[in-house]
């Protein structure tokens, strides 16, 4: 099984404000460890339901 993942930090866990999710916003680098944090218990849970390939992609759109 394949899994492809797409992420983006605006409705993560927790992030609420627009400093959490714009670089060099005053809780832009808990925004990403908050991301990241998301990210991995999908890919845990994926590789407990039998992934043998997860691609994980940011998908944040710039202007």
């Amino acid at each position: 099984m394949c899994i492809y993942v797409s992420v983006h930090m605006e409705g993560v866990t927790g992030l609420v404000d627009a400093d959490d999710v714009r670089p060099g916003g005053r809780d832009y680098e808990r925004g990403r460890s908050m991301m990241a944090e998301d990210v991995n218990a999908a890919v845990r849970g994926a590789l407990t339901a039998g992934a043998a390939d997860i691609l994980v992609n940011d998908s944040c759109l710039r202007a």
